[in-house]
């Protein structure tokens, strides 16, 4: 054999060696450019069906009294608006900013949606480009694709409230975190510093995420003393910046939370099923075992430098449900919707197992099962709904404005019920009845927020008004109304008798004449 190679022409051999680097670089060449262009595709085409799932009927339901709170908070005055944040609304802070510019642009339901489909939209690039950083360009596109057809981030996309953007801001402080871990610079420390301060100021369960952050890198990841020096000094600036958030939770405690049971398995089982992706116990069986596959492709490189990846991934997955339903043992705090910003940690872990499996076959089949669950689950949304009140206050207040007499009272039961009207009266630009409750000035204020009608403060209706329109929702307990309705329904009936009702979808309206 030996003989044989040395007995070749020499001329041969020189030919090949003079054909090889000219040939081989313009296929690199080649390679690489349509790999680019192949990637570029694939991520267009999965932008661009997310964008579909997030726009498609954004404006169909009527608003309920959470995003009707959005919309008069973006519309009160700048004393008003800041004395509420402190008072009460700073977990949503910086969305509420956001919106205060955006409301500007145009009006109605899908308008105000919008700015939360948009950030539903650019968490889909957002999560392909951490995944890259993670573990390279298949998982970054299955990550995507995960997150794009994920019925519930798309549920919170086509809400007009503060979870699609702490979503994409997490992801956006995951990524600079990993680049500040592999290419420690003065940049990449602000960009870390500035995604994870307005992430906890769009929502404050964000934090758990950067607990989760400080303790995997901190303490399990083994770093360069320049990463963990820029580390150090980036977590000291978020700290010093969540002062404010520290002051408002010790001066509110869990006082807005306050309505919430105390959970069980069965809501983590729910959560679970939520989180990924609305399609059942199938599709979570899945999901446990994409997460599996992540854990033995983890084990399998916890020998060489990059397993902190999956160290960081798993404590942004784990460590905030833990807390949180460790918590809820002393004072609830376990709501589902808040711990959507562990959702990116699912679809990326997910992508990792079948990406980084050594069989592509069991990967191609689970990504195949992932997709075909998640279809199912976004049909099923788009059918019935998915974890949302069913409220219809766009007709009920069409109703109260076309049935009501500008000498009438309208009295709501809560602060917050009165907020979805006030939007859609704004859209109709009418007057409508006088509001007895929540009323503080000709205007809504701060004070509007808060509170339910006492029995004293009704008293002296009977002279003023001739009839009063009693509007309620979340007053039903399993055995009727709850106390504070049955209070107000009895000190109406001192000056009042009932003379009808009309009841919408999570809302009750009784017209008391006098």
């Amino acid at each position: 054999m030996g003989r044989a190679f040395e007995s070749r022409p020499a001329h041969h051999v020189n030919r090949f060696s003079m054909a090889t680097p000219a040939s081989s670089a313009r296929e690199i060449f080649r390679t690489t450019k349509s790999g680019k262009i192949c990637e570029a595709a694939a991520l267009a085409f999965i932008v661009t069906l997310g964008s579909g799932l997030r726009f498609w009927h954004l404006g169909a339901r009527s608003l309920w009294v959470d995003e009707g709170a959005t919309a008069v908070i973006a519309r009160l005055d700048w004393w008003n608006f800041l004395r509420l944040l402190w008072r009460r609304e700073a977990n949503m802070s910086f969305y509420y900013l956001l919106m205060r510019g955006w409301i500007h642009l145009g009006h109605g339901e899908a308008w105000l949606r919008a700015l939360s489909a948009t950030f539903g939209v650019l968490a889909i690039p957002a999560i392909y480009f951490l995944g890259r950083a993670l573990w390279g360009q298949s998982a970054g596109l299955v990550a995507a694709l995960l997150l794009a057809l994920n019925a519930y981030h798309i549920r919170y996309s086509q809400e007009a409230r503060s979870y699609s953007l702490a979503v994409l801001l997490v992801i956006l402080s995951f990524y600079f975190l990993v680049r500040l871990i592999q290419q420690p610079s003065r940049q990449g420390h602000w960009q870390y510093c500035a995604a994870s301060i307005v992430a906890v100021y769009s929502h404050f369960y964000a934090a758990l995420v950067l607990l989760a952050q400080a303790v995997t890198v901190l303490k399990l990841v083994k770093l360069s003393d320049e990463s963990r020096k820029e580390l150090r000094r980036a977590m000291r600036v978020i700290a010093l910046a969540l002062i404010p958030v520290a002051v408002f939770l010790i001066a509110t405690g869990a006082g807005p939370l306050a309505w919430l049971p105390r959970p069980g398995w069965g809501d983590v089982h729910e959560s679970g099923i939520y989180l990924s992706g609305a399609g059942g116990d199938v599709l979570l069986g899945l999901y446990l075992l994409a997460l599996l596959l992540a854990t033995i492709a983890w084990r399998e490189s916890r020998h060489e430098p990059t397993s902190w990846r999956y160290e960081l991934v798993f404590a942004w997955l784990l460590l905030p449900v833990v807390i949180v339903f460790g918590l809820s043992v002393l004072k609830p705090v376990f709501m589902n919707r808040f711990l959507i910003v562990v959702l990116p940690a699912l679809c990326l872990l997910a992508a990792a197992g079948i990406t980084q499996i050594r069989s592509k076959f069991v990967g191609a089949a689970l990504a195949a099962g992932l997709v075909i669950g998640a279809a199912y689950g976004v049909n099923d949304f788009q059918r019935h709904g998915l974890d949302q009140p069913d409220e219809e206050w766009r007709a009920a207040t069409q109703y109260l404005l076309s049935e009501a007499k500008p000498q009438d009272g309208a009295l709501f039961y809560s602060s917050q019920c009165r907020m979805p009207y006030e939007f859609y009266r704004a859209e109709e630009k009418q007057v409508g009845p006088q509001v007895v409750f929540p009323a503080h000035g000709s205007q809504v204020t701060f004070r509007d927020f808060m509170g339910r009608p006492e029995a004293a403060s009704l008293a002296g209706m009977g002279t003023r008004y001739p009839r009063v329109w009693l509007v309620m929702c979340h007053n039903r307990l399993p055995t009727g109304y709850d106390a504070a309705t049955q209070a107000t329904r009895t000190a109406l009936s001192a000056n009042y008798k009932l003379s009808g009702e009309q009841n919408f979808s999570g809302i009750e309206i009784e017209l008391y004449q006098r």
